[in-house]
């Protein structure tokens, strides 16, 4: 099983090659350790994830790891990818080395704009959401891009983002097509009172005082004069707690918003450099993914979107 769920969706259990002793195995997770990870395969919108995850590892002085998946290979292919010497046969021979040209020529493109970046291409035998959900247990940070346009953006999907939000070890930001010199307002982030929330606000002020980005931090209730309501402006001065003084550089908005908190969030993000919410938890099997408001924000948010585990999964 994986950290953070039971089942692993629709895809299958591809796992990366490695040799007898499993020391490419474990070249790879020193490699992503601390390090901020990318899947890339030459989408348009992976290119943006790319350059978002470039960004970052300069800004936060961190090592970047570009991973590219070569796809599933099925039930069978899985078990015959287990039993084959991957330097003899001739299959994985021409999918690492399509897989390291791919890898070269995103190399390449970093180079251009952070000639003094440290990069450590992987190539990954399976599909991508699960070798990069591996990596989400020591990366810093894991960036991937969210396809799809219109309606297809509107419908809660499988897609490799929505997959990692729900399961993930760590935090992940998924990049959306947008266009990144548009004049955005800083950072927001959703706090739902009530549920520990400290590690998601951590992670909002961190990269809100990182980049010199306002941050603002918004309860979205939908009736905040309600009786029950009353408390809330003194919960959400709660939640924030001490981080104000531990960031001083970071200029704060708290505010109640009355509306449905997927819908208010996806609104005020609009212009907004980057959206945080926290990972839904419940992970039972028989959950439908349409109902969570943190899988249909990611799936539709208009801005990159950092999706932040509340605790640490205990093994599965």
């Amino acid at each position: 099983m994986v950290p953070g769920g039971a089942d692993l969706g629709p895809y299958p259990r591809n796992r990366p090659a490695r040799t007898v002793d499993g020391m490419h195995d474990r070249a790879e997770t020193l490699a992503a350790t601390g390090a901020v990870v990318v899947g890339y395969d030459e989408h348009p919108v992976s290119l943006r994830a790319l350059d978002w995850a470039a960004d970052e590892a300069v800004r936060s002085a961190r090592p970047l790891v570009v991973v590219h998946a070569t796809g599933g290979l099925g039930t069978v292919g899985s078990t015959w990818l287990e039993l084959t010497d991957p330097a003899t046969e001739p299959t994985l021979i021409e999918l690492e080395r399509h897989g390291q040209a791919v890898l070269a020529r995103a190399v390449a493109h970093v180079g251009l704009r952070h000639p003094s970046l440290r990069i450590s291409p992987q190539v990954a035998m399976g599909e991508p959401a699960p070798e990069l959900l591996r990596q989400t247990a020591s990366a810093h940070l894991v960036v991937v891009g969210s396809r799809g346009h219109g309606v297809s953006r509107s419908i809660p999907s499988g897609q490799v983002g929505t997959w990692l939000a729900r399961r993930t070890a760590g935090p992940v930001v998924v990049v959306p097509d947008y266009n990144p010199l548009t004049v955005r307002q800083g950072v927001l982030v959703g706090v739902p009172i009530g549920e520990d929330v400290a590690t998601v606000l951590d992670f909002a002020f961190r990269h809100a005082s990182l980049h010199d980005l306002p941050l603002t931090v918004v309860h979205a209730t939908k009736d905040a004069t309600s009786t029950a309501d009353i408390d809330r402006p003194r919960h959400l001065s709660e939640a924030l707690g001490g981080l104000a003084e531990r960031f001083p550089e970071v200029r704060i908005r708290s505010e109640l918003v009355p509306g449905r908190p997927a819908r208010t969030l996806l609104r005020l993000a609009e212009r907004m450099n980057l959206l945080v919410v926290g990972q839904h938890t419940a992970t039972g099997l028989h959950e439908l993914p349409m109902g969570h408001v943190r899988a249909s924000i990611v799936d539709r948010a208009p801005c990159p979107t950092a999706v932040v585990p509340t605790h640490v999964p205990e093994p599965a």
